[in-house]
């Protein structure tokens, strides 16, 4: 059983998702292995969409046979600022191509069913309380002293932005207008991202402060669990060390070096 066929496998049987609905990700060169995994848990269950951040030709057709390449759309902050692949999420998700859309880090592997995640999508967009109350996280008194909101939430219902849901409903049209345009503010002046928690998640939070959106904040910890497990000793012994609790859906492995860094080429399941 090949790598890819293993993290397949770890969420045993799943029906497939119901039409419209599909995941969307990203990914540039170093991150292909965990697309890679990323697919193998999405296959035969949801269709999978990956916005191309500088993917090699290899891997671009690769992808081709697979999932759907979605073509890089005009960003709000450009790559001469530090982190502009994570900025520029709202600015992704402006092209997705489903009804219903689950964003997934490519670092993030699916370990369950989604269908309960692309439900909750259908009454409006969706997220998950941040796992860990770090208020160094939380957004600086600068940013709403500039940009104020009506609403402010507390550090320990701040949203986590490695797995969201939206819809084409307005609340999420509305959304992603609002993350989209104060991460744009970043864009003009690069000197304000030191005004948010954790870059884009900051950003994203502001926009759910803006419009008092706090009640799309869940607190379905499964549904995006953070992963620690270290990846020496090859994709075996990082499977072996994986501790899957019930009613986890999506693992996120937040570990750095990400544990694929040394693995070498993943081989994938037939087509």
């Amino acid at each position: 059983m090949s790598v890819l066929e293993r993290f397949r496998a770890l969420a045993g049987g799943r029906a497939p998702v119901e039409a419209g609905c599909g995941v969307v990700t990203a990914a540039d060169e170093g991150f292909f292995p965990g697309l890679q995994i990323l697919w193998a848990g999405c296959q035969d269950h949801v269709p999978l969409a990956v916005i191309d951040l500088g993917l090699s030709a290899a891997q671009r057709a690769w992808c081709a046979d697979r999932m759907q390449l979605l073509q890089m759309p005009p960003l709000v902050v450009p790559p001469t600022v530090p982190r502009w692949q994570a900025w520029n999420k709202a600015c992704y998700l402006r092209v997705r191509p489903f009804e219903r859309t689950l964003w997934l880090d490519s670092d993030c592997f699916v370990v369950g069913d989604l269908r309960p995640l692309f439900t909750r999508i259908g009454q409006g967009p969706m997220g998950v309380v941040q796992p860990f109350k770090v208020h160094t996280w939380v957004n600086k008194e600068e940013l709403y002293q500039r940009y104020p909101v009506p609403t402010r939430i507390s550090p320990e219902r701040t949203i986590t932005n490695g797995v969201l849901g939206f819809g084409q409903d307005p609340r999420s049209c509305a959304l992603l207008s609002a993350w989209e345009g104060i991460t744009a503010e970043v864009g003009k002046d690069p000197a304000l991202q030191d005004w948010f928690g954790w870059w884009d998640e900051g950003a994203l939070h502001w926009a759910v402060e803006k419009l008092e959106y706090a009640d799309l904040v869940g607190e379905e910890r499964g549904w995006h669990r953070f992963c620690f497990v270290p990846g020496r000793g090859g994709p075996d012994a990082f499977l072996s060390r994986l501790k899957i609790r019930p009613g986890d859906v999506v693992l996120h492995t937040m570990i750095r070096p990400k544990p694929w860094r040394d693995w070498g080429v993943l081989d994938a399941p037939p087509l």
